[in-house]
C-alpha cells in the first residue's frame, strides 16, 4: 500500500527524497458485481464428480499431446524423467505414460531415474520404484551423495545442509538427467 511504499522510500537511500514523491490518495470503490468470496480450491474443476474427472482427464491429455508432439518433432525414441517418488514426478510420469501411448511406443521407452541422497527417504524411493514398475518404465537408481560431496569438497564447503548444499544436489541431479 502507499503508506508502506512511503515508509520504504524513507528508509532506503536509493529512493529520491520524500518531498520529490507526490502525495497520492486512493479511494476504493466496491464494485457490486465483483464477488467478495475467495474460492478455497480455485484450481480444482467444478461440477459433478464425472465432470471433474473429465476435466482432469482433458488436462492430462493436453499435457501428454504436447509432450508427444515435442518428442515427435525432436526425433527421439526415449524419454528421461527424474523420478523422486513425490507428487511432481508422479504427475510427470503419468503425462509421459499417456504420451508414449499416443506415440505408439512401449512404456519402457521412458527412463525413470531416481537419484537418492542423504535427505532422501526410503518411502519416497520405494514409491518411485514401485510406480515406475507399475507404469512399465525402465527404472534406474543413481545415488548422488558421492558426486555432490565431491563437488562440495572442491570448493571447501562446510558440509552444513544450507542453500549451497541443497543447490549442489539439485545441480548434480540436473547434470545427470541432461547427460543421460
Amino acid at each position: 500500500d502507499i503508506a508502506h511504499l512511503r515508509h520504504d522510500r524513507q528508509l532506503t537511500s536509493s529512493f529520491p527524497n520524500e518531498r520529490l514523491i507526490p502525495h497520492t490518495s486512493l479511494e476504493l470503490v466496491r464494485n457490486p458485481h465483483m464477488p467478495l468470496g475467495v474460492d478455497a480450491h480455485p484450481f480444482l474443476p467444478k461440477g459433478t464428480p464425472d465432470q471433474q474427472a473429465q476435466t482432469l482427464d482433458d488436462i492430462l491429455s493436453i499435457q501428454a499431446a504436447g509432450l508427444a508432439e515435442r518428442a515427435r518433432k525432436s526425433h527421439v525414441s526415449t524419454m528421461v524423467i527424474g523420478f523422486s517418488g513425490g507428487l511432481d514426478s508422479t504427475l510427470a510420469g503419468l503425462v509421459a505414460y499417456k504420451a508414449t501411448g499416443m506415440l505408439g511406443w512401449e512404456h519402457s521407452a521412458v527412463h525413470a531415474i531416481t537419484m537418492p541422497a542423504t535427505a532422501s527417504s526410503e518411502r519416497t524411493q520405494s514409491n518411485a520404484k514401485r510406480l515406475a514398475t507399475e507404469l512399465g518404465f525402465t527404472f534406474h537408481e543413481y545415488p548422488i551423495s558421492k558426486p555432490a560431496s565431491s563437488m562440495l569438497r572442491s570448493y571447501e564447503h562446510s558440509r552444513s545442509e544450507d542453500t549451497a548444499f541443497e543447490n549442489t544436489h539439485a545441480r548434480t541431479r540436473t547434470s545427470l538427467l541432461f547427460n543421460y
